[in-house]
């Protein structure tokens, strides 16, 4: 019998299709108690979805310095004792199940993302949203999920 109270009931995949037109795909995974949930948060095409590649990899290349940097004690709270990543690239046509200081960074990146029309100023975003902090990217994170619109244009103005 499952412990319906862990962590584990919540996590989040990333898929990465490359067909006629690349797509990237951020899944949440709600394990209930008699079924199993699948809902789509984040959705990107063409090079918008290429530049979000981009950015996990340098997430997780992120992710594995800091692995590597600090000391056990972290790398525990860090990992929730249960799920570390075990890939260092991603490649098109995959699956990635990610942790969710990932999988909130990449939110803020996918709706910011195909919110702005110039090349130029995504990557300056992405690079924003890289430096921020987990309780920033939390909460702008959460912002965009329910005010929408409103959220990112208070983004662009704070940190564009």
């Amino acid at each position: 019998m499952k412990n319906y109270l862990s962590k584990d009931r919540v996590h989040y995949s990333i898929f990465l299709k490359d067909g006629k037109i690349r797509s990237v795909q951020l899944k949440e995974h709600i394990d209930g108690l008699n079924k199993h949930f699948s809902n789509s948060i984040g959705v990107i095409y063409s090079w918008r979805a290429e530049i979000i590649q981009k950015f996990l990899d340098s997430l997780i290349k992120k992710y594995h310095d800091d692995l590597k940097s600090k000391v056990k004690s972290y790398q525990t709270v860090f990992d929730d004792e249960v799920f570390t990543l075990d890939f260092n690239k991603s490649k098109w046509n995959n699956e990635y199940k990610l942790t969710t200081e990932i999988s909130m960074k990449l939110l803020l990146a996918i709706r910011l993302t195909s919110s702005i029309e110039k090349r130029p100023r995504v990557e300056e975003a992405l690079e924003i949203i890289h430096s921020m902090s987990d309780e920033e990217v939390s909460f702008w994170a959460w912002k965009v999920l329910s005010l929408k619109s409103r959220a990112l244009n208070g983004f662009k103005a704070m940190y564009l």
